[in-house]
Order: structure tokens, then sequence, then C-alpha cells
């Protein structure tokens, strides 16, 4: 015995009180994640180093891998970690009626926009594209340097074979798009023209979206040297990877193209195999076991 009952009472038991509930209080945090779990992450991540924790958890979900930690618990384990993805603000006011449009009737709405691209001989491209409000599906795209009208109503038939399009599609106020000839093809088509206001690139969102995609994804990081090479840029990311594989926050997290169903397995058994896109800027994942 350290002390005696006198020495107890002279010293007072609040110490040691203070000592035991300080010791059986102190936080001891998560478990940390299993070796297996941190090196699978982590051979994700080497292969992708630009997806984000969130990006990293849904395409693990994806091959219905059932033990994926959080986007929390892969951020902490990644040396170089990846913004989030930007959460959406709620829309307000007029935006709000507009969106809430969009969203009742997205199953019908296709969106089109333009956008240029500069080569390394600063030769300017023109590129289409036309993105399904529904699936998030970018139905087609195009390359030209002269986006006359006649090219535009080719480039939209390819797009609406067999007669399928949709009930709306949403554009803005381009010569080319509000031309009479254009404008008679969607309404022979059974197709109505929603035109955007004047400087209102929020209301083609989806559109203007994917626009975005494809700059920071693509073209900031690998400019083209010529039409052809962004073409085949283009037609590799979006078909291959965009379509395919990219998972979306809009569409519950899942690819506009459904993916293969695989059987459940756990991040330790679960074995890889990376295909590279666009020279390995980025690799598909496949689940081999």
């Amino acid at each position: 015995m350290l002390f005696t009952p006198d020495e107890l009472l002279l010293i007072g038991t609040k110490p040691f009180f203070e000592f035991y509930w300080r010791h059986k209080s102190r936080p001891k945090g998560r478990p940390p994640i299993p070796v297996e779990v941190r090196r699978v992450i982590w051979e994700i991540h080497v292969k992708n180093p630009d997806w984000s924790p969130g990006r990293i958890h849904d395409q693990q979900v994806k091959l219905n891998i059932t033990d994926v930690p959080c986007e929390n618990a892969i951020r902490k384990y990644l040396k170089h970690r990846p913004p989030s993805e930007p959460k959406r603000q709620a829309p307000k006011g007029r935006a709000k009626r507009y969106f809430g449009f969009l969203k009742g009737h997205g199953d019908r709405i296709w969106g089109m926009d333009f956008f240029t691209v500069v080569t390394w001989l600063f030769r300017t491209l023109y590129v289409l594209v036309i993105i399904d409000h529904r699936t998030r599906k970018i139905v087609h795209v195009a390359v030209t340097t002269n986006p006359n009208l006649f090219w535009l109503i080719q480039q939209f038939r390819e797009s609406t074979p067999f007669g399928e399009g949709p009930k709306y599609l949403v554009h803005d106020n381009e010569p080319i798009f509000v031309a009479k000839q254009f404008q008679k093809l969607l309404r022979d088509s059974g197709i109505k023209s929603i035109k955007t206001s004047i400087k209102a690139p929020w209301q083609n969102p989806y559109a203007e979206r994917v626009i975005g995609s494809i700059r920071r994804e693509v073209l900031d990081l690998n400019p083209p040297r010529s039409q052809q090479y962004l073409e085949h840029m283009l037609n590799e990311f979006i078909f291959d990877y965009y379509n395919v594989e990219r998972t979306h926050q809009g569409i519950g997290r899942t690819t506009p193209v459904p993916s293969a169903e695989y059987p459940p397995t756990t991040m330790a058994k679960t074995k890889f195999e990376f295909t590279p896109i666009l020279g390995g800027q980025y690799h598909n994942l496949r689940k081999v076991s």
C-alpha cells in the first residue's frame, strides 16, 4: 500500500479521482483503417491523382465493394489531398422556378452549346456538345473550324437517329441556333426550342457544367495540336471514360451509361485492373476478383 489511511485523509482523494477519470475519459478516436484497405486507396490515388476522396469512394461503391471507407477517412490517408467536389447551393427566386421546370421535365430535355479551343498554332476550333439532362450522358460531340448552319443541321440529325430526341432543347441565342432553318428542323422533329436569356449561362446549366469539366479534366492538362488530335481526345474521354466510368453527383453518384454489375467483395480481397485513358492521364477501374 502506497499510502496509509491517515495519509490519504491528509492528502485528500480528489487528485486520485481526477487522475482516474482523466485516464478513463481520454479520447481514443476512430480505429485506424486496416493496412490492406489503405493499400487499395493509395493504389487508386496513384493511378488517378486528380480524383477527389468522394470520387474514389463512389468508384469503389460502383464496383460493389462492401466495406468502402467514408470520404473523410479516405482523405486522411492520402498524401496529396485533392479538394472535395463543391456542394451545390439551392437556387432562389426566379432561378428556383426555372430549375423546377428543368427537374420536372429532365427526362425530356437536352442541352446544347458551343465552346472554343485554341491549338498550339493558335488556330481556333469550335466544339459542339449535346447533353441529356436526365442521364448526364453526352449524346453528341463534334469539332469544326467553320460552324455554319448546314454543318449544325447535319450534326443534330446524327444525334437524333430514327427520330430519337428530346421534347425540349435548351440553347443560347447564338445566331446559328436561332436561325430559321434550324428552328424549322426542331419544329418538324417535334422538339420545342428553349432559348436562354441574354448573358444568362446559368439557364443552360448542364451544358455549361460539362464544358467546364472537359476544360478542367482534358484541355487544361493537354492542349490539342490539331483538329484531328482534339477529336481523338474528346471521343476517348467522353465515350471511354465520361459516359461509362465517371460518377456524377446529380444522378445518385452513378454513371450516365449503366455500368456492369459485380459480385460483392471486400477491399482487402479485391484486385483491380487499370485501363489507361488519354495516355495514362486517367485510369478506368475493373474488378478482376
